[in-house]
């Protein structure tokens, strides 16, 4: 069976729509974890939000794939959605500490200084 134009447009229509809005999503929240880091342990901090971002996938696919199963799609993604909207709570509570006096910060448009022996 051949799907018809129409079917097709819809689908790739919402296939890129669901890409455009999650990578929207997927820059920001990298965004948000660059911002909060400290700037001494910056990367092995970026890297440890990274590793829990993608436990996070991994582990969202397991049991989402266990309920499909078990409780159908709609009953799935009420419960995705609700515990999405349950972690928006905690976001305001995500400050960056305060970046005054730090001495490895270099200014904007510096170069960086060299270690002297």
């Amino acid at each position: 069976m051949i799907a018809s134009a129409g079917l097709l447009a819809t689908f790739w229509t919402m296939v890129i729509t669901f890409n455009w809005f999650n990578g929207l999503m997927y820059g920001a929240s990298i965004a948000l974890y660059m911002d909060v880091t400290t700037a001494r342990v910056a990367a092995t901090q970026f890297t440890a939000y990274m590793a829990i971002a993608n436990l996070c996938t991994s582990y969202s696919a397991v049991w989402q794939g266990r309920a499909i199963e078990r409780f159908g799609y709609p009953i799935t993604l009420l419960l995705d959605g609700t515990f999405g909207l349950v972690a928006l709570v905690l976001l305001p509570f995500m400050t960056p500490l305060p970046r005054t006096g730090r001495a490895t910060e270099v200014p904007p448009g510096s170069a960086i200084p060299q270690a002297t022996a």
